[in-house]
């Protein structure tokens, strides 16, 4: 499986082990989001460090996992250094509001604790 999911608290890190977030990965990626919503964290850390190009197959993954949470939770991304990553959260205006975005795990982790 090219995901690892950790927990602090009650929240769940979803650390992406693939470079590529695209046709090919979307519906492993799904699959696995969902499976750690089904086990009732609302909020999440998606752990983007290893990624470095998402396609619309992969940002409607992301998406579909900030659709199913609980009105409460939130899902945040961390570790997008990737250029062509960065730009496409920029120019689809998705980190403003939908996908906070934080330079690693441990930022993104104090963001959702309300430390940050």
């Amino acid at each position: 499986m090219s995901y690892a999911v950790t927990e602090r608290g009650d929240i769940a890190i979803l650390v992406v082990g693939v470079e590529r977030l695209d046709a090919s990965q979307a519906s492993s990626f799904k699959q696995a989001a969902l499976e750690v919503l089904d086990r009732g964290f609302a909020r999440f850390v998606v752990d983007l460090s290893q990624v470095t190009f998402i396609d619309s197959s992969g940002l409607s993954a992301l998406l579909s996992l900030r659709k199913n949470i609980d009105p409460s939770g939130a899902v945040v991304l961390a570790g997008a250094q990737s250029p062509k990553v960065q730009q496409l959260f920029r120019v689809t205006k998705l980190d403003k509001g939908v996908f906070p975005m934080h330079e690693n795990v441990e930022q993104a982790v104090a963001a959702l604790s309300g430390e940050g």
